[in-house]
């Protein structure tokens, strides 16, 4: 559990920095978006902010591990 909160931290402050939302956002003109498709729209929207992905994964390992240690008697 120790390594998935490292991994899951380390990818939070990559994908989140300056560095990374410059060499992103300087890939975005490269994206040529279908015209129709909701799956391919939520493909794009996942490859243009990969860092609300992260987050939210982050906050739902943390809530995890808050319930798991919670529901155990003391």
């Amino acid at each position: 559990m120790g390594r998935l909160a490292l991994l899951l931290n380390i990818l939070g402050l990559v994908l989140t920095g300056g560095f990374t939302w410059a060499v992103l956002l300087g890939l975005i003109h490269r994206l040529h978006p279908p015209a129709t498709g909701l799956s391919h729209c939520i493909l794009i929207a996942l490859q243009v902010s990969p860092a609300s992905l992260i987050l939210l994964l982050i906050s739902d390992f943390y809530l995890w591990v808050y319930a798991r240690e919670c529901s155990h008697p003391v």
